[in-house]
């Protein structure tokens, strides 16, 4: 199950990091909000391996459950404005 989750947290992911062109305008901030998401994913993911319990679960499950936490507000928040067709922000 929790192999099924990291899934999903890296599709999660992924979609949110493919997403941030077409929902925010210029280079510098698209760079910016993925050198944001890429640091913070990884920086929860590491602290979520190093807190937890890694005898039930293998370290790079609990790496990409933690990483794709970080974008799943972002993710949420990106597909609710493309459902309602917003513009950049």
């Amino acid at each position: 199950m929790t192999h099924l989750v990291a899934a999903s947290m890296l599709l999660l992911s992924a979609y949110t990091l493919w997403n941030i062109p077409t929902q925010t305008s210029g280079a510098m901030r698209i760079w910016s909000a993925r050198a944001v998401l890429l640091v913070g994913g990884t920086v929860f993911g590491l602290l979520s391996v190093r807190f937890a319990n890694t005898d039930e679960v293998s370290a790079v499950t609990l790496f990409l459950i933690g990483f794709g936490q970080v974008h799943a507000p972002a993710a949420i928040m990106f597909f609710l404005k493309a459902r309602r067709r917003e513009g950049l922000s």
